[in-house]
């Protein structure tokens, strides 16, 4: 089994409560369009691996929610829309390709609904490389609601931060699939300025760390952690093939 990351979103708001800041969330999406898939993380035309363990910030304000059809391998029909506008997402009954001996047939022979609620998210590393992460599958939209969850708890306690996961997998034995991998983005590890996700020589990372009891002394700020050297840092491919330079030399490693 496994998890593709397109362009999609997550869950759904109540209608009551705050939705956390919309800063920055109608800007377009656009990175390496990333796929989980067998336990790992992998990005890019040559599926390039995103080590387990890498640390990401992440887009909060940016993630989608809704349906998207795929027809041919290619997407058709994109109704995603940002989760901090609470969006009222349509019924299947509502978007048509009701018959499904007109759907596409999957990998064994069973007819496949052209239609997925799904769920996107952007992750951007500590060099500056973005990443989407799109998927309709349970262990992806549970794997970010779970996020969601957390970030829910704490973000007005963090206003203008993006928080910080490192990248992780979890199994399971399904009855038929057998040993299923899942994406796991909980815990929280830390927080950055949501509006710099890189910053200059000299500047130091803010790590998450748990507000000192009574009568008890903060604890020693913890270096930042440089990315894995395996992770897209210093360049990327466009979409006509040109190797493009995505990182600042005179930038360090954020978280």
């Amino acid at each position: 089994m496994s998890d593709v990351m397109e362009r999609s979103g997550t869950a759904i708001v109540p209608a009551g409560g705050d939705p956390y800041s919309s800063y920055g969330a109608k800007v377009g999406l656009q990175g390496n369009f990333l796929t989980f898939k067998n336990g790992e993380f992998t990005y890019g035309q040559d599926a390039k691996t995103l080590p387990m363990g890498t640390r990401v910030a992440v887009n909060m304000p940016g993630v989608r929610i809704g349906w998207r059809r795929w027809y041919g391998g290619q997407l058709t029909d994109d109704l995603t829309e940002l989760l901090a506008d609470r969006p009222h997402i349509q019924t299947r009954n509502t978007l048509g390709d009701d018959d499904p001996s007109l759907w596409e047939k999957d990998q064994d022979g069973k007819a496949r609904d052209p239609w997925s609620l799904s769920n996107v998210i952007e992750f951007i590393d500590s060099e500056g490389e973005r990443y989407i992460y799109a998927s309709g599958a349970k262990g992806a939209i549970n794997a970010i609601g779970k996020l969601c969850s957390e970030y829910g708890k704490l973000y007005r306690q963090r206003p203008g931060q993006a928080p910080v996961i490192a990248l992780a997998c979890d199994s399971y034995m399904h009855p038929v699939y057998k040993k299923t991998f899942v994406p796991v983005f909980t815990p929280i590890v830390g927080w950055t300025d949501e509006n710099a996700l890189t910053i200059e020589e000299g500047d130091e990372a803010k790590e998450a760390a748990p507000e000192p009891q009574k009568g008890q002394r903060a604890a020693n700020p913890t270096p930042a952690a440089s990315a894995p050297s395996t992770a897209a840092g210093a360049s990327s491919q466009s979409a006509n093939g040109a190797a493009t330079t995505t990182t600042s030399p005179s930038k360090k490693p954020r978280f």
